[in-house]
């Protein structure tokens, strides 16, 4: 019997995406998640997703996860002209998005925040 049949390929681990951040109370939940994912099963990829100006750019890497920013869309509070360009920010921010879970080939994405 060939042993390799019931052996996983190496890149058959799951892909875990960790989406969020911005404060502690965000990012610090998602990192629980991670550690009890990597303490069930040590072979699991884990990504966190975030934006540059978020604490998770300091928190994830401090942890040893991987970290994938994406540019933040805020939502205008009042109707300027930033709120025309809302729809384009958000295309864009869901392009980087799609490309980032192509590029980890994600299984699961879990979200964090509000």
């Amino acid at each position: 019997m060939n042993a390799s049949v019931n052996q996983p390929a190496a890149d058959s681990s799951l892909s875990v995406v960790l989406a969020g951040g911005g404060t502690a109370g965000h990012v610090e939940p998602a990192m629980a998640v991670a550690d009890a994912l990597v303490a069930l099963d040590p072979q699991v990829r884990i990504t966190a997703l975030g934006t540059p100006r978020g604490l998770e750019t300091q928190l994830v890497p401090e942890r040893g996860y991987r970290l994938e920013l994406i540019t933040p869309v805020p939502l205008p509070r009042k109707p300027t002209g930033d709120l025309a360009r809302l729809p384009l920010r958000v295309l864009r921010a869901v392009r980087q998005t799609r490309a980032v879970l192509d590029k980890v080939d994600a299984d699961v994405v879990v979200g964090f925040g509000g």
